[in-house]
């Protein structure tokens, strides 16, 4: 009896068995089909143009029938027991019901079955339901469809003409002709002769006729034949009326709307520029005609507003990622587009808004990122069409000389991540008509608080702070501030191209004669307070002009190449023996570079030989190859042969063989500053070291420095209010950082009424801010206001409360400024203020004073290898923060707490080490190794 029981368990179990299986055999002959259908519909649409379907919207089968697709074929679904059933969407998208058909079908029983249905690993042609649910089972499979149909369908969907390449065109229409797997835009001529729409240049045409029905990039031209003669056209844009234009003449050859071709030209211009700048922070990229940046947001200038995108919790004072900075778009036109709807350029979303801003040039320092728009000029219905050429600016702005900036706070200064349009050199160019009194501008150039910009005329003019003479205007005031753009005074000399040393306040310039000019900073400390003539009076190649840290080197009309040294008064070019950089070389850079062993700074460069390798050469060591050796991070070599192994390979990946011409195109050295240490006093909570313990709570909820005005008590003297420095304290940093750089930043509270204007009534000096470094004056700063409230001589100041009991409306001024620690390692810093009242009338407060040593000796080398669209960039050194982290895959994820904190860095968190311990200098990176860096694939041009 036990055994007769075990048979027919056993028995129970192997007809279940073969249950299962069968209905697993039978859901995997659904899909089989499901398989068929979906070959066999792509083939139809891909050679009919049209889209097989019932007026039910299902599948028509008929239409199938035959040998092509699928002809006898059995439609029965062997596990509904039904003919299949299927549907196409509203955008044509085909499903197929296999598993169920209709809601009362789902059986929880056969889950295994359905999940055997939803499973992706039978299926190459279909996707499968997302997962097992009713809902999901009830939508069906969807057919995939192929590249090609995908864009018929979407053609069917929005009701544009499909013909077959064997079939005659649809007359007088614009249509898509199907040939194999390709959709070709044409026009079907009244003789029903077709016309490709779009074409590339060189464009021949037979049939001077057919320009009506052709399309092209601005710019492009066609050579056309009409009574047997050829004529020569440029295209101009996609407008009403004729848009092609006879290139002998000039004219148009009908009238047309003004407006729409400018939209056109907006549209369809795409910059050739390719600049990268990079610098101790961060740095900017302009890639067809957009300009991406990434490092500290300071001031908003990396192009984040106010918070993470991902949480809004989140300060974006670094970001790790290049982000498109967003532009002014103008709102002065409105447009109609062919279906009748009506809009204006602000009406798209920015990021794919085809009428944003393209950019020429771009140029960056420590508060601004700025760019020059392309100059459009065409003829027009007779006349001369002229716009463009224009200045913009993130970061921190005036409202007074910036267009479309918020003012409802009546903030005269505001910082914006949204590139805006200077009011300057904007100004007469509404009417797109030049009268000789616009400014076009064609260049930008940048160093730290200043700017110059080239017109097109030839004029330099520049505007912001005249640290060491920066601005060229011959003023020795190095305090003076000019928010107006002032013309450098030149004598009339004409200039081509414009220029910026990256780590010193040096301007150059080429003139229309190829000779060099330069103003500001010299290496040796003075300065040059107007535009300086190279005394050797050579020309140089505008094409092979190379900035550095601290030089420009040029190649001069007899091949060889020079770089600018001082001399007294002014400069001279160096010619550089061609042991070190021969004269064909297609890229130089040099910098100074310290040598540990010899404690002395040694001139290294590195370029780009003519058979497109790389070389290097130090003129202080025997180890000429410096730059193209493995170094550790703190910059001695590296050892083990591994390593040096590596390094070495890695670059002769790209050198390749002996024989071979190399990869290298572009090449550059770049200095890193890395801040070795940070004093920061917001006096919230304490202070310390000052000469008086004076800290004022403030209206704005915020704790600062004194308020100090005439007669106040410091202890154990008054405020004077001379002007002599009556507020002051010695930073000590040690030894260890003698006579480096630092950067000083604080916040001055300009309080209630400075009106005096002069200060003792003598015609002498009016109400000022004295700063003071290691006790010498560096700042003396005068404002005064009127009883509105209104700063009439304005430092980078904005209305805000601070007392508000006189009714004077307070301003808070922004300082930055450069400084070197003594050789001990301190620094003294104090302030004093020239004030005619009592505290009570006019006082001032001093505030989140930051001072950063930077240790500026470490120096990093990018390359680029290959051309176009094949160009890459690798990098090597101590990069610290001027590359975007996410770029170069050297981040160490498991030091990442969060995806937010991965593309944005808070303040506090910027000393925290993302990067792999191998790979990382006191929380900075460091490229051990010629790296990659993701999304640079471009022929730069190092700025």
């Amino acid at each position: 009896m036990r055994t007769l029981f075990f048979i027919l368990i056993l028995n129970s179990f192997i007809f279940a068995s073969i249950q299962n299986k069968t209905a697993m055999n039978t859901i995997k002959s659904v899909i089989k089909k499901e398989e068929f259908i979906a070959l066999a519909v792509n083939k139809y649409i891909q050679q009919t143009g049209e889209i097989p379907k019932t007026t039910a919207e299902a599948l028509n089968w008929t239409l199938l029938n035959s040998d092509d697709y699928l002809a006898d074929f059995e439609r029965t679904n062997e596990y509904t027991l039904n003919n299949l059933v299927t549907r196409f969407d509203a955008n044509n998208n085909l499903f197929i019901l296999g598993a169920i058909e209709k809601t009362d079908d789902y059986d929880s029983k056969q889950m295994f079955l359905y999940n055997f249905y939803q499973s992706a690993l039978f299926r190459v042609n279909t996707i499968p339901p997302k997962d097992t649910s009713q809902v999901e089972l009830l939508k069906g499979s969807q057919i995939k469809y192929n590249e090609v149909v995908k864009q018929i369908v979407k053609l069917k969907n929005d009701n544009k003409l499909i013909s077959l390449d064997t079939k005659a065109c649809p007359k007088l229409n614009y249509y898509y002709e199907l040939k194999g797997e390709e959709l070709i835009y044409k026009f079907c001529k009244a003789d029903q002769k077709s016309i490709q729409v779009y074409q590339r240049p060189p464009i021949i045409l037979e049939d001077l006729d057919d320009l009506q029905y052709i399309k092209a990039k601005v710019g492009d031209k066609v050579f056309g034949q009409k009574n047997n003669n050829w004529y020569e056209y440029y295209y101009q844009g996609d407008i009403s009326g004729t848009s092609w234009v006879p290139v002998e003449s000039g004219s148009i050859l009908n009238s047309q709307d003004e407006e729409a071709d400018a939209e056109d030209r907006i549209i369809s211009y795409i910059p050739n520029a390719k600049d990268l700048v990079l610098r101790n922070d961060g740095g900017c990229m302009l890639a067809n005609g957009d300009i991406f940046c990434w490092g500290s947001n300071h001031n908003k200038k990396a192009g984040i507003q106010t918070h993470g995108q991902l949480n809004p919790n989140f300060s974006p004072d670094f970001i790790n990622t290049p982000v498109m900075l967003k532009v002014q778009i103008d709102n002065e036109v409105s447009i109609t587009d062919n279906t009748g709807t009506s809009y204006t350029r602000r009406d798209k979303r920015w990021y794919n808004n085809p009428y944003r801003v393209k950019f020429e040039k771009m140029a960056i320092n420590s508060t601004n990122v700025c760019g020059i728009s392309p100059i459009f000029d065409y003829f027009q219905s007779g006349s001369y069409v002229k716009f463009g050429g224009d200045l913009y600016c993130n970061g921190r702005i005036n409202s007074f000389y910036f267009e479309d900036v918020d003012t409802t706070q009546n903030l005269k200064e505001v910082r914006t991540s949204i590139l805006k349009k200077n009011r300057f050199f904007s100004t007469g160019k509404q009417d797109k008509t030049e009268d000789g009194n616009e400014t076009y501008l064609i260049d930008v150039a940048m160093v730290d608080r200043a700017m110059a910009v080239l017109s097109q005329a030839g004029d330099i003019y520049t505007f912001g702070i005249n640290n060491k003479g920066v601005l060229g205007i011959d003023n020795s005031d190095e305090t003076y501030i000019n928010n107006i753009p002032t013309k450098v005074d030149t004598s009339g000399q004409v200039f081509k191209h414009l220029y910026a040393l990256r780590d010193t306040k040096t301007f150059a310039a080429l003139d229309d004669d190829n000779r060099l000019w330069v103003w500001g900073e010299k290496s040796d400390g003075t300065v040059l307070l107007k535009p300086t003539k190279d005394s050797s009076d050579r020309r140089f190649d505008p094409n092979r002009v190379f900035v550095n840290s601290d030089t420009l080197i040029l190649r001069g009309d007899n091949k060889i190449f020079y770089r600018f040294e001082n001399i007294t008064n002014g400069i001279s070019t160096q010619s550089i023996s061609t042991s070190y950089v021969p004269s064909t070389a297609l890229s130089v850079s040099t910098m100074l570079i310290p040598n540990h062993s010899s404690k002395v700074m040694e001139r290294n460069y590195i370029y780009i030989g003519e058979d497109r390798k790389i070389y290097a050469h130090n003129l202080g060591s025997s180890r000429d190859d410096k730059l193209l050796t493995c170094r550790f991070k703190f910059d001695n070599y590296c050892t083990g042969q591994p390593n040096r192994d590596l390094f070495k390979n890695m670059i002769a990946k790209f050198d390749k063989t002996a024989d071979e011409e190399g990869d290298f195109s572009n090449v550059s050295i770049f200095k890193t500053n890395n801040v070795s240490a940070v004093s920061f006093e917001d006096f919230e909570d304490s202070i310390s070291g000052w000469n008086t313990n004076l800290v004022y709570d403030g209206n704005e909820s915020t704790k600062f420095l004194g308020r100090f005005g005439k007669g106040v008590n410091l202890g154990s003297s008054t405020f004077s209010a001379d002007g002599s420095q009556e507020v002051y304290k010695t930073y000590s940093f040690g030894s260890s950082n003698a006579s480096k750089d630092v950067k000083i930043s604080f916040v001055m509270y300009e309080i209630d009424s400075w009106d005096a204007g002069d200060y003792g009534g003598d015609g002498g000096i009016t109400e000022s801010l004295t700063v003071y470094i290691n006790n010498n004056r560096v700042i003396q700063d005068t404002y005064k206001v009127d009883g509105s409230g209104e700063d009439k001589d304005d430092r980078h100041g904005y209305a805000i409360t601070v007392l508000g009991s006189l009714g004077w409306a307070d301003e808070k001024h922004y300082y930055e400024l450069d400084s070197t620690l003594d050789s001990n390692g301190n620094l003294k810093l104090g302030f004093g203020a020239f004030l005619g009242e009592a505290m009570s009338n006019e006082s001032f407060g001093i505030d989140n004073i930051k001072i950063e040593v930077k240790d500026s000796q470490k120096y990093f080398v990018c390359a680029m290898t290959g051309l176009g669209s094949a160009s890459q960039m690798y990098c090597w050194g101590n990069s610290g923060r001027s590359l975007p982290l996410l770029s170069t895959s050297l981040y160490d994820v498991g030091k990442i707490s969060s995806i937010n904190k991965l593309f944005i860095t808070q303040n506090s968190e910027l000393n925290n080490s993302m990067t792999n311990n191998e790979f990382d200098n006191a929380n900075k990176p460091f490229l051990k190794f010629p790296t990659y860096i993701g999304g640079f694939d471009y022929e730069f041009y190092f700025k």
